[in-house]
């Protein structure tokens, strides 16, 4: 079999070192950011990306065919984060940072969105941190949250639509 290209984060391939190297070194970063702005600090993150990394190596260990790694561990972090929510017993706040390099804007403009997504239940901000900020296709957010894609649809469409209005107040 053939090295894989070194910037795609989907391959996998039967060297496991390799692919869960690359898979570290390619989706660590935004993971880390994802799981922060859910669970709001920075030891449970680690925590949980972590436990998610472990499972990739037990999936690739297995043989087990993953379609699309980076989808697989948002999936995971995800659910990870959700079940460290529910075991705190309480949503936090939000209060991460939304800039990076799929969004440019302001500091002001910053301030004013991050305002806006800290009136948000954890579903809504988690919804539109998939599409905005990590830029999630509909199709890929469907498969990570289980529903159909006219059900992401509709959601982000009625999110964005409490963000208009949060916004005019």
């Amino acid at each position: 079999m053939s090295k894989p290209d070194k910037n795609n984060s989907d391959a996998i391939t039967q060297d496991e070192s390799i692919s869960l190297e690359q898979a570290y070194r390619n989706n660590h970063d935004k993971l880390l950011k994802y799981s922060l702005f859910l669970v709001g600090d920075i030891d449970s993150s680690q925590d949980i990306i972590g436990e998610a990394f472990s499972r990739l190596a037990d999936k690739l260990t297995q043989n087990e065919l993953i379609k699309s790694v980076p989808d697989w561990l948002f999936m995971v972090t995800r659910n990870l984060c959700f079940d460290k929510i529910r075991e705190r017993g309480r949503f936090v706040e939000f209060e991460g940072n939304i800039s990076g390099p799929n969004l440019s804007l302001t500091k002001e403009q910053t301030m004013f969105v991050e305002q806006i997504l800290g009136q948000l239940d954890i579903e809504e901000r988690d919804l539109i941190l998939l599409r905005e900020v990590e830029r999630f296709s509909i199709i890929q957010i469907a498969a990570m949250l289980n529903i159909t894609t006219e059900a992401v649809r509709v959601r982000l469409y009625r999110v964005r639509k409490k963000m208009q209005m949060l916004g005019r107040k």
